[in-house]
């Protein structure tokens, strides 16, 4: 009787053991270059954005390219900074694979500047979202699909949604 148990017992914690290395294969920490990535935003400091990324690089917001290069995001970048001098991400939560991040993140800033055609309208906001980051094997970002509400982001600058037709 105790064979079978004592039997039992050695293939459970096998298993267990099994399931925990495998786990701690497949789970890296993403954190020192997310944190970078993030100051590099939050300073103005397209070194340390560029530190991080292959020249190829390509960044998503919701179903669209918004860029298709190193280049191209840190033209958004300086979009951003000059629309919101003030703007602040801040990390929420980081949950990381072998090959993703996913990066919860809340935006903060002040509309003093243009940006993407929109005057400054001295309103501040502040959105959360998400980030699935997907890191290559030199240990760099090389793609970003970000997302978040964009509704909220307009309405928080004063714009409203108005049905078709109306004028």
């Amino acid at each position: 009787m105790k064979l079978p148990l004592f039997l039992s017992l050695c293939c459970i914690a096998l298993f267990a053991f099994g399931c925990a290395q495998q786990a701690a294969q497949e789970t890296a920490d993403h954190r020192p270059i997310i944190d970078q990535f993030v100051k590099g935003w939050n300073a103005g400091d397209y070194d340390a954005v560029a530190s991080v990324t292959p020249a190829d690089f390509v960044r998503h917001v919701g179903d669209a390219r918004t860029s298709s290069s190193r280049d191209e995001l840190i033209g958004e970048m300086q979009g951003f900074r000059t629309g919101f001098p003030d703007m602040n991400v801040a990390i929420d939560n980081v949950v990381s694979t072998a090959d993703k991040a996913y990066v919860n993140w809340t935006f903060t800033g002040t509309h003093d500047g243009p940006f993407q055609g929109i005057d400054p309208t001295g309103k501040s906001v502040e959105i959360s979202g998400i980030t699935v980051v997907f890191v290559g094997e030199e240990g760099q970002f090389v793609r970003e699909d970000v997302y978040f509400d964009q509704l909220s982001f307009m309405q928080q600058l004063g714009f409203e949604l108005a049905p078709v037709g109306d004028a």
